[in-house]
Formats: structure tokens, sequence, C-alpha cells
């Protein structure tokens, strides 16, 4: 028996059977992966996650040189004050079928796999601001409450990346308020051990970009996962290539002094194809209706990005965000994003990425 954080069953350490054991003869996380975040189709079953679409997409990315793929897992909660979260379709049927066929697509291109669950709230809010209350009044039992709703789900997740041999698994993104809690790392401590019985491959968490100093709990994981989308100048700064350079050189250096001994993967890294994107990178396009088209914004920052990532060994990984599962996806109503989007296929920023791919930072 494999007990949940909520212990309903009354389960003690005793019960624990200890670490999963590694059916999947995983290897060793390599020095470098460069990848990218694969985005699934919810609404088309010949689109998505393990289907001949997405077998192409992945060939393509493996024929670039990738070596990763970053796969977000949707669930969903109400609003900043819920208390509970739901599963999204890819966690129990034919959804479920379709991540783990994902995954062995994906291990099929010997590309290494790893899973985010990616919390989306209903209302639109971003998760990084949750503050579970009861009848309006935020509190540790309230956050209890939708912890223990969210670590069932996790779990689940877990069971489906360890089918699949997915080689790492990231608790939570951007959950930025929790961080800043008493109880977080005593918390996400037991998830890790609850996820560790059964699934056998690493373990992260994916941080907001402004999170990533306030996180009590990087020690218990194998990788500090980052969805990196710091801004590389300040709002209006003169458009300088040189300016971009050096952010881009500031925050590898700040990693390089934060974690001296521990690997750190940007589990998301991306840039709009809008003007000026390097300024708030993390922003959607809906978010900015007005900015013009400017593949050059993006190819800057993947430019900028490239050149610190060799000369400061401080990242060990790198998952761009993102493309979409159906390599056609731009012919279809329903898209992930349109030309201003932030996928990098057949734009400037591709060759980028396939320098890097070919001639990997030494690390």
């Amino acid at each position: 028996m494999v007990c949940s954080v909520v212990n309903a069953a009354g389960c003690s350490a005793a019960d624990h059977p200890g670490p999963a054991p590694d059916r999947c003869g995983r290897r060793p996380l390599p020095a470098f992966v460069l990848g990218a975040n694969v985005i699934d189709h919810l609404d088309d079953d010949a689109r998505g996650f393990g289907t001949k679409k997405s077998r192409t997409t992945l060939r393509r990315l493996a024929g670039l040189g990738l070596t990763g793929v970053v796969l977000p897992v949707s669930l969903t909660t109400p609003g900043l004050s819920a208390t509970e979260v739901a599963a999204g379709p890819r966690l129990y049927g034919a959804g479920r079928a379709r991540l783990v066929a994902m995954i062995d697509q994906a291990k099929q291109e010997r590309l290494l796999v790893t899973v985010v669950p990616h919390v989306l709230l209903d209302d639109g809010q971003w998760r990084g601001d949750l503050a579970p209350a009861f009848d309006g009044v935020a509190s540790e039992a309230a956050w209890r409450a939708w912890w223990d709703s969210y670590a069932q789900l996790v779990l689940v997740l877990a069971e489906a990346a360890e089918e699949g041999c997915a080689d790492v698994l990231s608790l939570g993104i951007e959950f930025k308020s929790f961080s800043r809690e008493p109880f977080a790392a005593a918390w996400m401590d037991e998830l890790a051990d609850d996820v560790g019985q059964v699934f056998g491959g690493a373990l992260t968490y994916s941080a907001n970009w402004d999170e990533v100093e306030i996180v009590p709990f990087w020690e218990s994981l194998d990788v500090v996962g980052i969805n990196a989308f710091y801004p590389l100048v300040k709002k209006g700064a003169p458009d300088d290539q040189a300016a971009l350079f050096a952010g881009a050189a500031r925050i590898h250096e700040g990693l390089a002094t934060m974690f001296p001994a521990q690997r750190v993967w940007f589990i998301e890294l991306g840039f709009k194809s809008t003007v000026r994107s390097y300024d708030e990178p993390w922003k959607w396009i809906d978010e900015v209706p007005d900015d013009a088209v400017s593949e050059r914004a993006q190819l800057l920052g993947y430019q900028a990005h490239a050149r610190a990532l060799r000369a400061q060994p401080a990242v060990d990984g790198v998952f761009f965000w993102a493309v979409p599962a159906d390599p056609d996806d731009r012919a279809h109503a329903y898209k992930f994003e349109d030309e201003r989007g932030f996928s990098f296929l057949d734009k400037p920023a591709e060759a980028v990425v396939r320098d890097l791919a070919q001639a990997p930072p030494a690390r």
C-alpha cells in the first residue's frame, strides 16, 4: 500500500514500501540537455499527445539535435481561494493512455522526458498568487485541503509517468505564494517521499523566475527547475544587443553563485515573436494585443541566452517554451498560438537552437 499525503487510510512511515525500483533502466541525467516544451491539443484526438502528429513533431525536434522534451499536463483549480484541485483529461482512462503513449514516442526518439503538472485556474488568474481560504479567510488549514487534493493528483500523474518511463517529474509549478509559507518545505518533502515510492526518476520543481530565491525545499530535489522568463533589460531601455547579452550574463552568473553545487534547468525559457518581447517575456500574446510581429526580438533573446550558456556553466538544461504537438497547428481554427507566439520553429531562432544542439556548451 502506498500512502498519500492525505493519510486518510491511517498510514504511517512503517507502511511505506520504500523508494520505487528503477524498472525502466534509466541512465544518469546527462551533463547538459537541450529540449522544448511540447503542448498538447486537448480538444482533438487526432492532434495531441500520442498521435501521428505528435510523433512527427518529436522526430523534427530530435532531428534538430534536441535531447529532451517537457510534457505539460493540465490540472485545474477554480480560483485563488479554492481548496481543491481537479484532474485534467490526461490523468485517467483514454487520456492517461495518450500521455503514456506520448512519453513512449519521445523515448523512441531518444529524448529525455520531463513531465510537469500545469495547474491552471478556471478564472484565468495566476497560480503564483494562490491563497486557499475557508469562508473567505485564508489559513494553513485551507492550504492543507488544497495541497492534499493536489498531492493526490500528482501521485496519479507520477504513476503514469512511471508507466511510460519518464525521466523527470516536476512536483509543482510557480507556487510562489506557497513557497513563502512556513510549512512549504515540510509538505513538499512529504510529497517527494510519496512520489518517490511510485516513480523511479528524478524530481524537480518549476519555480517562477522571481520565486527562485525564496523556495525553501531545493535540497530535497534532484534538479533546481526554473521557468526562466527573466527580463533581459528594463522596459523601455534602448534596444541594444550588447545590453541584452549583459542581461542574460547577469542571470546566469547569479544562478552560478546561488547554486554552486546543484543542477539547474530552465524548465521553460522563451520569447514571443513580438517587439521587445525580452522586456516582459512572461506575457502571453493576448496580454500584448497591440505588439507587432518581430522575429528579430525573439532571435535576440535566444542569442543572448545561448551566449550566456557558453560563457557560464550555471545551467545544465534548457527547454524552450513551446512548440505545439501538431506541426500544422496554425492551420486550425483552434491553435496554440499565431505567428506572434513563442514557438521557435520555422523562425530565425530555430538556427540558434540547432547550433546549441549540435555544439552544446561544455559542462
